[in-house]
């Protein structure tokens, strides 16, 4: 903008509107998100909330925690500074201004500051209004956090979501394991099966969690074996006969925070919840890598099954495709409808008399999603895999200094290794004869 842009005044402070060149705003709002908790769970973490508790929305950071809303960039046309002057100097210092423009933020009558969107806005504008073309563009925005103030979903200025899953640790979700673009956070899940125990004092307890199988390890239906594992170091043992089950809600409620009305007693509602997997409507992927007993001759698993069921239908999927150094992948398609209520039952099922059958990287995503997850070495919290959007996998080897040495990518046509590379320094001896 030209010099000087602000001059000295008295009294409210006004900021120039004529031949801004460039200009972007930032907005936040309170967190407005706590994990919650229904009287019928167990052990109740303390970061959690009873739902429907009355609470002090400021002790538990719910509101005074300023976190990161939205960005704007400003959208007008721009002039050429030639055409509006009569002489025919070029002023290409002040070409390409905006040809109108008002700030995001203005002082109302009232003497309050508006944003843009609110009514007391001398300039309000309503942002969906898709045919007001001069105005400030949301570029994108947070729409959820985790009690902790990790933003856990966001979207971007054409409504598309990107999420997040945290892991390694069940109460406090220290790294990232699952990310996704194209869906909310509530519609993933991805169970690595790594970090059950991590730093916990009490790891398996009937505590609220995105997904997990802890219910069945608890009743000591599964367990987690440490020597066999498709990536990472870990996955979910069952035993002949068995089932592992895990129950979630179809979500038909608040899919944003919406902040209780002012002046009513504050309470802890649904609207405010980091939620767990909850779907919505539509078509889902859901996949997952299995292996039954130790009979290295066999082509084709078919004691191992993954059923998901919604109300009367039932979707069953069975391993396909080659069995790679021991592990088979299965992959199938689930729908949805927006009728259903009520909720989603995904069973890990061995249906054999004698072998166990072992789980590992179990996904669940939307269909027009991508999704990729991550596990991490325990102790050293590097990544040891990732999976890409069809659940193959990347591995990563390390040396004594922890410096990567290996990057291994599975294919249908097995594991194959695509770098290497070894590490070396001067060694020095001592002389024996000196």
């Amino acid at each position: 903008t030209k010099s000087p842009i602000i001059v000295p005044q008295s009294g409210a402070f006004t900021f120039p509107e004529d031949e801004i060149l460039s200009s972007s705003a930032i907005s936040y709002r309170n967190k407005n998100n706590i994990r919650c908790r229904t009287d019928l769970q167990g052990d109740k973490a303390g970061n959690e909330v009873v739902l429907g508790q009355a609470l002090n929305p400021f002790a538990y950071g719910v509101k005074g925690d300023l976190v990161l809303d939205g960005q704007f960039a400003w959208q007008s046309e721009r002039v050429n500074a030639t055409d509006l002057l009569a002489s025919n100097d070029h002023k290409t210092r002040f070409d390409g201004s905006y040809a109108y423009f008002y700030p995001y933020y203005k002082l109302g009558s009232d003497g309050i500051w508006y944003k843009t969107d609110e009514l007391g806005h001398p300039n309000y504008v309503n942002h969906s209004d898709v045919n007001e073309l001069e105005k400030w563009r949301k570029l994108g925005e947070v729409t959820r956090y985790d009690e902790y103030g990790k933003a856990i979903e966001s979207q971007d200025q054409i409504k598309v979501h990107s999420s997040v899953l945290y892991g390694f640790n069940r109460e406090l979700a220290l790294l990232p394991v699952a990310q996704a673009v194209n869906a909310r956070q509530q519609e993933i899940a991805f169970d690595g099966f790594e970090d059950y125990g991590y730093y916990s004092n009490n790891p398996l307890n009937n505590q609220e969690t995105h997904f997990d199988f802890a219910d069945a390890l608890i009743d000591n239906v599964i367990q987690i074996n440490e020597t066999v594992r498709h990536s990472g170091l870990a996955s979910l043992e069952i035993n002949p006969g068995t089932t592992a089950t895990v129950t979630k809600q179809i979500a038909l409620g608040c899919l944003d925070p919406v902040e209780p009305t002012q002046g009513t007693e504050f309470k802890a509602d649904s609207c405010l919840c980091v939620i767990p997997f909850e779907p919505t409507s539509g078509d889902y992927i859901i996949s997952a890598w299995v292996k039954v007993g130790d009979d290295r001759t066999v082509t084709q698993y078919g004691n191992a099954r993954i059923d998901v069921v919604i109300g009367n239908q039932t979707i069953t999927v069975s391993p396909s495709g080659p069995i790679l150094d021991g592990w088979q992948r299965m992959e199938g398609e689930f729908n949805i409808p927006p009728s259903a209520s009520g909720g989603i039952l995904v069973s890990l099922r061995n249906t054999s008399n004698s072998d166990q059958v072992y789980f590992d990287d179990l996904r669940i995503h939307p269909f027009l999603a991508g999704m990729t997850t991550t596990v991490y070495d325990p102790k050293t919290l590097l990544p040891l895999a990732t999976h890409d959007g069809y659940n193959f996998t990347t591995f990563f080897n390390y040396d004594e200094n922890l410096n990567q040495v290996r990057v291994r990518v599975e294919t249908i046509e097995g594991i194959k290794t695509i770098s290497e590379t070894e590490f070396g320094g001067q060694k020095s001896f001592n002389n024996a004869n000196q």
